[in-house]
């Protein structure tokens, strides 16, 4: 399975995963791969970049280490983007068992959702070139404050919270400029 591979990812999203879910952080979780798949649609073969587990190939740490963006909760993005980068096809999904529960995740408090889609634009702009459609979503994502995200969170549209996060790579229904029209048009 890993032959040839740089680096493996546990994801809570393949077939043979067990995953058992505890609390509503599911729908923030879709608006934020939602989010982060306009801005880097090299890892689209990738859903579950939050799973915890990620290892990579000793030989490849001083590559991907180097001069790095970030060093909060986005810093594993953007090892899996510069090793994408240097080795197109190279991370592997692997299934996990995991229990998916508030108490003890990291993710629970809204706080690191948007420092991270934030984070995830300097990557965007850094290391890939310019894409209409991805920088409407930068300059969408720059805009947000505490305030505006948080009312976007209580207002993730139908479209992305029916959905099911693999097609999230395809799916485009939903505009930067839509989604700040519900920031713009609901109370705060």
């Amino acid at each position: 399975l890993l032959q040839g591979k740089k680096a493996a990812i546990a994801s809570r999203r393949e077939k043979k995963s067990v995953v058992i879910k505890q609390g509503k952080r599911n729908d923030r979780g879709k608006l934020f791969i939602y989010l982060w798949k306009r801005l880097l649609p090299i890892l689209n073969h990738i859903v579950d970049t939050q799973c915890g587990f990620k290892a990579f190939r000793a030989e490849i740490i001083p590559q991907i280490t180097d001069q790095p963006l970030e060093y909060k909760f986005a810093f594993d993005i953007e090892l899996l983007l510069k090793t994408e980068i240097q080795w197109p096809g190279s991370i592997a999904r692997v299934p996990v068992a995991w229990i998916d529960s508030e108490a003890a995740s990291t993710t629970t408090d809204l706080q690191p959702y948007l420092p991270m889609l934030q984070a995830i634009v300097r990557m965007y702009r850094h290391y890939l070139s310019r894409d209409e459609a991805a920088e409407e979503f930068a300059r969408f994502i720059e805009s947000l404050d505490k305030t505006t995200f948080n009312r976007l969170l209580n207002h993730i549209p139908e479209e992305i919270r029916r959905r099911d996060p693999a097609q999230f790579a395809a799916y485009h229904g939903i505009s930067a400029a839509a989604l700040f029209r519900i920031i713009t048009s609901v109370e705060g």
